[in-house]
């Protein structure tokens, strides 16, 4: 439903600070791995489409706000020198790509995979 998945991916990107813990793997892994099967199940949701079920006005514009915040947890991850925090972050990026880029929100368009890039 997509008021849980906006929750969901809310609560997620609170926990940045696993990422940021430099002795954290096993934690930035359990994040990136979420943040993957968040966005294996609502590819739109991740691209800044609000999910069915929530409503018109601010609460789409916080869901966007949501898929931006886990965009930028992902990023997080994929900058981090361990393989395996990477290798769980990589399908999120497949996930969203089935979006087409036109239909996503304008700061998970290109930018997104520019910042993903050395």
């Amino acid at each position: 439903d997509g008021p849980s998945v906006v929750d969901a991916a809310a609560a997620l990107a609170a926990q940045r600070q696993s990422v940021a813990d430099a002795g954290n793997e096993a934690g930035a892994v359990s994040v990136a791995a979420t943040a993957t099967a968040i966005s294996d199940g609502a590819s739109e949701f991740v691209a800044g489409i609000a999910p069915p079920g929530v409503p018109d006005g601010s609460p789409k514009e916080a869901a966007t706000g949501v898929a931006l915040q886990l965009a930028e947890l992902v990023l997080a991850c994929v900058s981090r020198p361990e393989r395996a925090v990477v290798d769980a972050a990589l399908d999120y990026f497949i996930n969203i790509n089935t979006v087409p880029v036109s239909s996503r929100a304008e700061p998970l368009r290109s930018g997104l995979y520019a910042q993903a890039l050395p």
